[in-house]
């Protein structure tokens, strides 16, 4: 009984989920990875948004914040710039925004500032009480809006930031020696 009653009490009080995410089948040699990859990463978001949007009291429209964290920036350019490429649907806007070490630390401080205000929801606040947010909420017609960042490591560092969902890609063992 008692093994029950925590499993329900589990369940009930759930704030976070897990769910492996892999490539839908192999790469073949004559397929681009990032556009394979690019895929991947839309779908999963897409899903992600929708099991995790915020709805605007403004505006009554639909986000969320997800990021994607690579473990390298060299295959996260190539991503970002095939992301662009992809197709969705109609009533679906993504703001991207690109997130790494090796931007200028003018530029990134600019990021870091604009992120460290968006993502802080202390005392109630949510990304739409910010005015960037609220501004492309209401310039934007399509009722579905997902704040996409994609980011290298340089997101974990000493950063308090409060995604609504993200995608980690697992970093090798052999990159810590």
């Amino acid at each position: 009984k008692r093994v029950a009653y925590l499993h329900e009490q589990a369940k009930a009080n759930q704030r976070r989920s897990l769910e492996w995410v892999g490539l839908p089948r192999q790469i073949l040699p004559t397929e681009k990875w990032q556009t394979i990859f690019s895929q991947s990463i839309l779908e999963t978001s897409l899903k992600a948004h929708q099991l995790n949007a915020i709805t605007d009291p403004k505006t009554a429209k639909q986000y969320s914040v997800g990021l994607v964290r690579f473990a390298n920036i060299d295959p996260m350019a190539a991503i970002s710039q095939e992301l662009l490429k992809q197709k969705i649907a109609p009533d679906t806007r993504i703001h991207l925004c690109v997130y790494h070490s090796s931007f200028p630390l003018l530029i990134r401080a600019n990021i870091e500032k604009y992120l460290d205000e968006i993502l802080n929801r202390n005392q109630g606040q949510q990304p739409h009480d910010h005015p960037l947010i609220q501004g492309w909420l209401q310039k934007f017609p399509e009722q579905q809006q997902i704040i996409l960042i994609l980011a290298s490591p340089v997101c974990e560092v000493g950063r308090d930031h409060d995604y609504d969902w993200m995608i980690i890609e697992p970093s090798s063992m052999r990159s810590i020696i």
